[in-house]
């Protein structure tokens, strides 16, 4: 096992002299991504199965939020919400003590690594569920919700195990923020990438 993806020590935390954001920094920074992003698909995607029923529409959906992130801390180093707070994502350098570096969009890649896991089942469900949801024409919360249940109770149990077990996995790296003391997600120490208060804004 390469335990380099654990150990945080690689990063020269002293010659890098870096500020970390807190994690309530962090935490706010992801509430008001979903209110800027997260949102507004919900409402495409609510109007969509309502009054459209297309499955392209609803694929392309999938895909919005990861396109975001990848995109925004590839090019920027941050999405909106983490600009707000005041912080960004950075690349930790060669461990040497040579300083932070720009990202770019192969790091954010891999940054978002468990991300696509979780894409790939949602995008699985959505493919085979859509059209059963909306076939007839969906005309209220409540029959929403009932072909909701219905068409849930039709999928493979072990897509639903899998998404799932990726989901948990997602939880699990995200809680390797409280080891150490750069606050590095798991998928953080894997691009090894370090979010830092951004002294340029």
């Amino acid at each position: 096992m390469n335990t380099e993806v654990l150990d945080d020590s690689n990063f020269k935390e002293g010659e890098l002299n870096i500020e970390y954001p807190t994690l309530g920094a962090r935490f706010v920074a992801s509430i008001l991504d979903f209110l800027i992003v997260g949102v507004p698909m919900a409402i495409l995607s609510f109007g969509n199965i309502f009054y459209l029923g297309s499955s392209l529409i609803a694929i392309l959906l999938v895909f919005v939020f990861p396109v975001y992130k990848v995109y925004m801390e590839g090019t920027y180093g941050y999405t909106f919400g983490k600009k707000i707070q005041g912080f960004k994502i950075v690349k930790a350098g060669d461990g040497a003590g040579a300083g932070e570096e720009e990202m770019d969009m192969k790091t954010s890649m891999l940054r978002y690594l468990f991300g696509f896991s979780v894409l790939m089942f949602t995008l699985i469900n959505t493919i085979y569920t859509f059209g059963a949801l909306v076939e007839g024409g969906v005309e209220s919360f409540s029959d929403f919700a009932a072909r909701s249940e219905a068409v849930q109770a039709a999928v493979p149990g072990i897509f639903t195990t899998l998404a799932n077990v990726a989901n948990l996995v997602y939880f699990v790296a995200i809680l390797f923020i409280f080891q150490g003391g750069k606050c590095q997600t798991l998928y953080d120490r894997i691009a090894k990438t370090i979010c830092v208060v951004n002294k340029d804004k």
